[in-house]
């Protein structure tokens, strides 16, 4: 299976034939798609016409700790915005994948 073009994972994101394989782990673990694909999928969703991002900051803190990490996206973007709002510490059950961001206090 191919794996899309940004533009066609943009312009199809909402149809019914992407909408399981549109999301981060769909296209990492179905289409097999590295990360630096998908950060520039998402990147390019983001400068669609019409498509704002609503903490920008933490968005693009986000792709950075998602190219640069072996975390899933959700888990970049609770670093990305603990890092923003300058909260020290984050309720988790998954303290494998935080335990990289040692300035993170880890709650169970």
């Amino acid at each position: 299976m191919r794996v899309p073009e940004p533009s066609d994972m943009v312009s199809n994101v909402c149809g019914s034939e992407h909408r399981q394989s549109a999301s981060p782990f769909g296209i990492e673990s179905f289409y097999r798609a590295s990360r630096e694909y998908i950060a520039g999928l998402l990147e390019a969703l983001l400068e669609t016409p019409g498509v704002t991002a609503l903490e920008p900051r933490v968005v693009s803190r986000c792709m950075e700790i998602y190219r640069s990490h072996d975390i899933e996206i959700v888990d970049a973007y609770l670093v990305a915005l603990a890092e923003e709002t300058k909260t020290p510490v984050l309720a988790t059950f998954d303290k494998k994948d935080f335990r990289r961001f040692p300035h993170l206090k880890l709650i169970p």
